[in-house]
């Protein structure tokens, strides 16, 4: 390392002396700029959020009964949909409940059966980012 106070002192510096210190200047270079690139690839490589669609029916509270809740899980128990499902009970226009199933699986086959519960409103699809 080159430890010189005044410029007289330069002239007295060997040459090996500023080699040493040149290379070690050239090899924290390239550290600095591995470390940089290296941030920037990880950064890059990274993953886009995984999206998910949630599947959300309208029931109408009203008219939902015990049986329609059985027939439901029936439904999901048979399916191989990869959607997550909510169930919105409505009373009108409001949303009295929300249920969030633990569960996946809505898939457009079971939506017919659905459909024609007597309490059925409607069937929506959001996808969601997580």
């Amino acid at each position: 390392m080159i430890g010189c106070r005044w410029l007289s002192e330069l002239k007295n510096t060997s040459k090996e002396s500023f080699e040493a210190s040149y290379e070690a200047y050239e090899k924290a270079k390239k550290q600095l700029s591995f470390r940089r690139r290296s941030k920037s690839t990880t950064k890059a490589v990274e993953k886009e959020p995984a999206r998910e669609t949630i599947t959300t029916i309208q029931l109408d509270i009203e008219t939902f009964r015990a049986s329609h809740a059985l027939r439901l899980a029936e439904l999901f128990a048979s399916t191989d949909g990869q959607d997550k499902v909510q169930l919105a009970l409505m009373k009108g226009e409001s949303q009295e409940a929300l249920l969030q199933l633990p569960l996946t699986g809505f898939s457009k086959s079971i939506q017919k059966d659905v459909e024609g519960f007597p309490c059925w409103i409607s069937t929506g699809c959001t996808e969601v980012t997580s």
